[in-house]
């Protein structure tokens, strides 16, 4: 994903219902089931900066959809949050105040961030779906969940972000992994020899 089309992503989350979540998912390259896992006492606002902690990870099992311990010790993590984070989060927050309001029986026992719209936890075909169809929107078909993680990482890389810092905001044990399976190059053009100065004799 390139920054120009990261761009025409970020504008068509505007339209989608899971919009905040893809947008915390894009910017902070959390895995799929870590962003369905948010709970809202994950979050601090308070904070300066505000942070969310990734805490568990929503996995399918026999008994249905369950928080389970993240991936590696490493994925336990505290993401500080820019302001347009903030703002897609209390977005959200008014979003299931409505659902809630329009479901009778609308329960969300585990305080999840992110749910069906009768807060349920959220079933993974929802977001492959909604990603599909935003994919075919923009002109990147194909579009699924992991996608949007790799794309954090050669977006955050383009910015020249540091290789340790990428690896710590996916929370890698390694950046090995980082930098051999995540990031990718998004600028054909090499610059960083530009920043050489020798002087002339």
């Amino acid at each position: 994903m390139t920054v120009e089309e990261a761009g025409r992503f970020l504008d068509a989350l505007a339209e989608e219902r899971l919009g905040s979540m893809l947008l915390i998912q894009l910017l902070l390259g959390l895995r799929p089931g870590e962003v369905a896992a948010l709970r809202w006492r994950d979050l601090d606002l308070t904070a300066d900066p505000p942070t969310l902690c990734v805490t568990h990870s929503l996995r399918r099992t026999t008994a249905g959809m369950l928080l389970v311990a993240p991936k590696t010790p490493t994925s336990h993590r505290t993401l500080g949050l820019s302001p347009r984070l903030v703002e897609a989060i209390l977005a959200q927050e008014r979003q299931q105040a409505t659902d809630a309001a329009r479901q009778p029986a609308w329960s969300n026992p585990d305080g999840l961030m992110f749910t069906a719209e009768s807060g349920t936890p959220l079933d993974p075909s929802n977001t492959r779906r909604a990603l599909a169809r935003i994919g075919r929107k923009i002109g990147l078909p194909g579009l699924h969940p992991h996608a949007l993680r790799h794309a954090t990482a050669s977006l955050l890389s383009n910015a020249g972000i540091r290789l340790e810092d990428i690896a710590d905001t996916l929370g890698h044990k390694s950046i090995t992994v980082t930098a051999n399976v995540y990031r990718h190059n998004i600028n054909p053009t090499r610059t960083a020899h530009l920043a050489l100065e020798i002087p002339k004799q």
